[in-house]
């Protein structure tokens, strides 16, 4: 029926992968089956095709075809979203109330503020929301002028009038867009201004929220967001950030706590943590703000206080059987005891947590605490336990990717030390004996 003529594929972002390859041969060949048919058919159409997806970034997913994305694209019209184009919404809203007007025979216009309103909102749902909350607006209002109050948009984008501005929602777009179709990381486009607080958690949960509704898991949200793809970027995220800041209050209070001590604000941390202490929280929060307490005091200088504070914790993790949090504030103990000169109490600690962690399987802490074994064995002079320490450390970095806690550079140098303090040592008692 279409043949010389026109055909509009809408939506052809959402076409199905085995639809595409029936696509792809007709644009090809021009042939094409009718649906349950057997006989070869031939048509000559052009084709127009429309997304609102960035099929660039589908196909780098594999959801669309590489080879129907460059068959189609051959002259390429790009509509901004009505976000993007503020200034045509009061047009925009003319024509479809007129249109709506004449098709109920009312005759109704928009208030000043219900126009600025409509203006100010970042529209996810482009121009069928538009549409719907006009005709919504005209079948609310009573009279003959539509006021802004009577301009109500949909729940499931979070819009309140009192709490969020265009502009503000206009920044969570923009920020979604930066990863999304630009590539950029989320470390940079999210984390970083969010730990310089030029983003509100708020925001940073929208965004969040925004990703999992397209990406359907936090697996596909990392690829979506360009978080990256390893086990170590995995819980980086997950539990750094989803858990501790986005799904979390304490965790949340725990994060502003420990920007405080890295801002050597020691009292307000201190302070913030008794506060969070007070409440009625869990035995796992009670473990970590009472490490955290132990940073505290160790910052301020007072090691009895610190290792007061840590003992707690330590006591606490073991009789919950919260290993993994006990294995971490010995390896606190044993850092803290091994920069204060005392070896042998150090050692102690990072074997503890080098046990604990073997059997809560907790691989990135083993890395770290064999790092601090291998220190501590090379303080004692113990060439060979050092080796063997930093050989591990090596091993557990290489298996969980771990590029945050130490330096592998730092580990080869030390090892390298070590083997010529060992052949300088075998060559003198070879000059000895002879």
């Amino acid at each position: 029926m279409a043949d010389g003529g026109t055909v509009f594929l809408d939506e052809i972002g959402d076409l199905h992968p085995h639809n595409q390859g029936k696509l792809l041969l007709f644009m090809d060949k021009g042939v094409f089956y009718r649906l349950g048919g057997i006989e070869k058919l031939k048509a000559d159409v052009r084709i127009i095709a429309a997304t609102n997806k960035n099929l660039l970034f589908e196909m780098k997913h594999g959801r669309f075809r590489q080879d129907l994305y460059f068959r189609i694209s051959t002259l390429e019209i790009y509509i901004p979203p009505l976000r993007e184009r503020n200034e045509d919404i009061p047009i925009i809203v003319e024509s479809i109330l007129k249109r709506e007007s004449d098709r109920v025979a009312v005759n109704k216009s928009f208030s000043p503020e219900a126009l600025d309103k409509m203006v100010a909102y970042h529209w996810p749902g482009n121009i069928r929301e538009l549409e719907n909350v006009v005709k919504k607006a005209l079948v609310i209002c009573d009279g003959y002028r539509i006021k802004a109050e009577e301009i109500i948009f949909y729940n499931i984008y979070r819009y309140s009038p009192s709490n969020h501005s265009g502009s503000e929602n206009h920044l969570i777009f923009q920020e979604y867009k930066k990863m999304v179709e630009e590539g950029k990381s989320f470390w940079e486009v999210i984390h970083k201004p969010f730990l310089k607080i030029e983003l509100k958690r708020e925001e940073v949960v929208e965004i969040i929220r925004k990703g999992l509704r397209e990406a359907g898991n936090y697996r596909k949200l990392m690829e979506l967001f360009n978080a990256g793809r390893t086990q170590n970027d995995y819980r980086k995220f997950m539990k750094r950030f989803i858990h501790e800041i986005v799904l979390d209050k304490v965790g949340v209070l725990l994060f502003c706590a420990r920007m405080l001590i890295k801002m050597n604000k020691t009292n307000k941390a201190k302070k913030l943590c008794l506060e969070i202490l007070k409440n009625n929280i869990n035995e796992r929060d009670k473990i970590k703000i009472q490490a955290l307490l132990g940073d505290i005091y160790y910052k301020r200088g007072d090691v009895n206080g610190a290792i007061e504070q840590y003992s707690s914790a330590i006591f606490l993790a073991e009789k919950t059987k919260n290993y993994d949090l006990a294995s971490i504030a010995y390896h606190q103990v044993g850092v803290m005891f091994f920069k204060e000169g005392r070896i042998d109490l150090a050692l102690g600690n990072i074997s503890r947590s080098i046990k604990l962690c073997e059997k809560t399987e907790r691989n990135y802490k083993l890395g770290e605490s064999y790092y601090q074994l291998g220190k501590i064995y090379e303080k004692k002079e113990q060439w060979k336990l050092a080796l063997r320490a930093y050989n591990k450390a090596l091993i557990f970095k290489k298996k969980v990717e771990d590029k945050e806690h130490y330096d592998p550079s730092d580990i080869y140098y030390r090892m390298i030390l070590i083997s010529n303090k060992l052949s300088n040592s075998k060559n003198s008692t070879a000059k000895l004996s002879s």
